[in-house]
């Protein structure tokens, strides 16, 4: 059996983070990249100048715990394949991709925009075409994320278990 490679990332809340060659591909990506420029947290850092954390962190964060929450369900015998748990992993790193600056101001508050959990259109420009599209399906994983990302597991080929999308968007959400 040959080892996976990795890399590590030093991060600030959860300090090193590994990650697969295949998470290194996703990030590289152009489309994933674009996380960098859009604010977790608005114009909180007009007041609190260290509230500098964007969707580009807070994805790998989410990567991150996903990967912990697994391994900790494993821990206490729950039976999750290693191709699940790949899924999960990858799902936490993109599933903030739709996202745009002043977000939620714009889709949830003044109703400017479709929220970005909810806009297919979103959905398929950003996972639908482009380097990221093409990593995704390089990978094999471009359908099963598009559906996890309309929240339709059940939908993927084949389909999905409920909790490989509720580790990232529902009540145990990473």
């Amino acid at each position: 059996m040959t080892k996976k490679r990795t890399k590590i990332l030093r991060d600030p809340v959860h300090g090193d983070i590994e990650l697969t060659a295949e998470q290194i591909e996703v990030i590289d990506s152009p489309q994933f990249q674009r996380l960098r420029g859009i604010k977790q947290l608005g114009t909180a850092h007009l007041v609190y100048p260290g509230a500098r954390h964007t969707r580009f962190d807070h994805s790998i964060g989410t990567c991150h715990m996903a990967g912990r929450l697994i391994e900790l369900l494993r821990r206490f015998g729950a039976d999750i394949s290693d191709e699940h748990a790949r899924l999960a992993c990858l799902f936490a790193l993109v599933h903030d991709i739709t996202h745009i600056p002043f977000g939620h101001m714009l889709e949830d508050e003044r109703r400017v925009f479709a929220r970005h959990d909810h806009s297919s259109r979103r959905v398929h420009y950003f996972l639908g075409e482009g380097e990221l599209s093409e990593t995704l399906a390089k990978l094999g994983v471009r359908d099963a994320l598009v559906q996890l990302m309309l929240k339709s597991p059940a939908a993927a080929e084949p389909p999905l278990p409920p909790f490989v999308g509720q580790l990232v968007t529902d009540a145990v959400c990473a």
